[in-house]
């Protein structure tokens, strides 16, 4: 099965399939206060997920099927690239222009860890550098325990 979204504004479009006989599905009103920067579908092609390009606005799961949003999660950093794990679980919103990474249960809905710096693909680690010990290191996201440093160039 093939998946499209389109995003315009505060609308989206989402199509499954790519054929003549296919009919996309029309959100007129997505629930988002602000332009939709971000969307991904998870790999199993279930859920939708949208993200605001406003820091006051969220993130919304959405069922694919349906059309139907199933749970918004604040948003609190400004356009958002997100991004899902291979199995689908774990929600990666990383937003570059404030270098801050949220790793996110998507059937929960909650925060697993927030800090500044890059997610791994996978979702279970983040590189951060933190500018007082010239370090650069890895945390694993649901210990948030280092797992790993290095030194600055």
């Amino acid at each position: 099965m093939k998946l499209i979204i389109a995003a315009a504004g505060t609308a989206f479009i989402m199509m499954t399939g790519v054929s003549a006989q296919d009919k996309p599905k029309l959100v007129v009103n997505s629930g988002h206060t602000s332009s939709v920067c971000g969307a991904v579908f998870t790999p199993d092609g279930t859920k939708l997920i949208t993200a605001g390009s406003s820091s006051s606005d969220a993130i919304r799961i959405w069922d694919n099927e349906s059309g139907r949003e199933l749970r918004s999660i604040p948003l609190y950093v400004e356009d958002s690239v997100l991004s899902c794990t291979p199995d689908g679980k774990t929600l990666i919103s990383y937003s570059p222009k404030e270098n801050y990474s949220t790793v996110i249960d998507i059937e929960k809905g909650e925060t697993i860890r927030a800090c500044y710096g890059a997610a791994s693909p996978d979702g279970k680690f983040i590189a951060r550098s933190i500018s007082d010990d010239g370090m650069i290191r890895i945390i694993d996201v649901r210990s948030g325990k280092d797992i790993a440093k290095f030194k600055k160039h």
